[in-house]
């Protein structure tokens, strides 16, 4: 998107994403997505300037929904990631060799210059790049056969070695291509400048060069505190794996103050998970809301509609195992052939585990269906395929974990019975979750009671709002993990939900 000319191009008057911006220049009110908001924050924090258009108009009022996430969108947003394909791409726009024809923006490029430079000595630098990803994705892999996930810092930094040696083989490779191709554009006249082959090129290369700072970034990842660094193994559907190197900000409380609290005349954040134990501090904190003046800060909670104390049935049982036991799952899977057939399907069963979730359905599948009870998991089909199906089969079940936790929309008689197996802690070994539990410990806090136990009640209450829709819906909520009744923290889990 950021190759488009805007009025430059000489098919702008009739170009329908012209038409739409300019539409949105004339609106009062624009719905966009957390994403394409962010995008629009970024460039306003780069240049202050908050009057004029960025991504999105002008504006000087802001509502969230479903606030909750902010936190998680900001994040991804603000993250910066490279990988063999990502970096690909972007070369192949350049120059691509198909058996014996060569394409690319450089044919176009090099025919405009007068510059020294040859044809042949930037593809070759090119072709530098590539050899010198690959190099660092086979180290990558080599490194961490049996993680999904590693994560840069002092207690990895001496077995890193081979892998920051590689970045910064990478990192000089694409800053010689970058000097090359700008000085075959250092040779372009002045009235061609101004040509889409000319700007697009320019466009990729900024794409590159931002590899090249993530690359340096990578290599002084101790001179910077306030950033994660971590690779993230992928699958892809032809069945390999790749290597995603990534930079996360530690938190994002400063950047939400500094692009969006501070800026604008009002804020307005909404979400039915905004409070831990009837307390926004959490959330406040997580997002820098308290950075401003208490005076400039409303919060309010507005009762449900629903008639929670009449039409809900909330259970915990409590002869259950411990999830950390090895007998939990037998238990579990004989636990959930009972409760589905109890309430004939109208099942979600959300789980935290994929690995535990394809356990139970095995276990279950042959006995739900002798009994007339349809059963879908999660990697079936498209997730919205699914959730049509589990709606318009009313004796169906559900198996599903992580991104069914929120969104599911399911109102009458479909959906009666929301299971809850475990209580949905973050994981342990996720990279950004331990580098944030870390950096609170070391600053004298309590990384499980300020990160790990609120993060889990907003997840809790998603996944306990997945069943009441209406207000005519009714049904129950079980509850197979009796930490939420044995353990000290469990209050605010209860404390939580209505």
């Amino acid at each position: 998107s950021e190759a488009c000319m805007g009025n430059r191009c000489k098919y702008s008057e009739n170009c329908f994403v012209m038409r739409v911006k300019k539409a949105a220049n004339e609106a009062k009110i624009l719905i966009v997505n957390h994403h394409l908001l962010f995008s629009d924050i970024q460039v306003r924090l780069s240049s202050q300037n908050y009057d004029d258009a960025a991504v999105l108009p002008p504006y000087t009022r802001l509502i969230f929904d479903e606030a909750h996430g902010v936190e998680a969108a900001a994040t991804s947003f603000f993250s910066e990631n490279l990988n063999k394909f990502s970096i690909n791409k972007q070369l192949n726009l350049l120059y691509r060799q198909r058996r014996k024809a060569a394409a690319g923006l450089l044919f176009s490029l090099h025919a405009l210059s007068d510059s020294p430079i040859e044809m042949d000595e930037v593809v070759a630098a090119l072709d530098q790049i590539k050899v010198n990803v690959q190099l660092l994705e086979d180290s990558a892999l080599e490194l961490f056969q049996n993680q999904f996930t590693w994560r840069l810092c002092e207690a990895t930094a001496f077995s890193a070695g081979s892998i920051l040696e590689k970045i910064e083989k990478l990192n000089v490779s694409i800053y010689e291509f970058v000097g090359l191709v700008r000085k075959v554009l250092d040779g372009v006249k002045d009235k061609d400048l101004e040509l889409p082959s000319v700007w697009e090129t320019k466009q990729v290369l900024k794409r590159i060069e931002a590899y090249g700072l993530l690359c340096k970034n990578f290599i002084t990842w101790d001179e910077r505190p306030n950033s994660v660094f971590w690779l993230e193994k992928r699958s892809l559907s032809s069945g390999g794996i790749f290597v995603r190197f990534i930079e996360t900000p530690l938190q994002i409380a400063s950047t939400m103050n500094a692009g969006v609290f501070e800026p604008m005349e009002s804020v307005v954040c909404v979400s039915a998970t905004l409070q831990v134990a009837r307390d926004f501090s959490f959330w406040k904190y997580r997002t820098g809301l308290h950075f401003q003046d208490s005076t400039r800060i409303n919060s309010g909670v507005f009762d449900s509609p629903f008639d929670y104390k009449n039409n809900v049935l909330f259970s915990v049982v409590t002869d259950a195992p411990f999830p950390t036991q090895n007998v939990f799952q037998n238990w579990l899977e004989q636990s959930l052939e009972r409760l589905i057939l109890a309430s004939s399907g109208r099942t979600l069963v959300l789980f935290t585990s994929y690995d535990s979730l394809i356990y139970a359905y095995n276990y279950c599948s042959a006995k739900l269906i002798k009994n007339k009870i349809a059963v879908y998991k999660q990697g079936d089909d498209d997730r919205f395929r699914l959730l049509k199906k589990f709606k318009e089969e009313i004796s169906s079940v559900l198996f599903a974990t992580d991104s069914f936790w929120e969104g599911v929309d399911v109102p009458g008689e479909s959906l009666s019975h929301v299971v809850i197996v475990k209580m949905p802690f973050p994981v342990p070994s996720d990279p950004v979750f331990q580098a944030r539990s870390e950096n609170i410990d070391k600053n004298g806090g309590k990384s499980f009671m300020e990160l790990s136990v609120p993060e889990s009640v907003i997840k809790f209450k998603q996944g306990f709002g997945r069943l009441m829709r209406s207000c005519k819906d009714r049904g129950c909520v079980t509850v197979l993990d009796n930490r939420l009744i044995s353990k000290y923290y469990g209050k605010f889990f209860l404390e939580s939900v209505p």
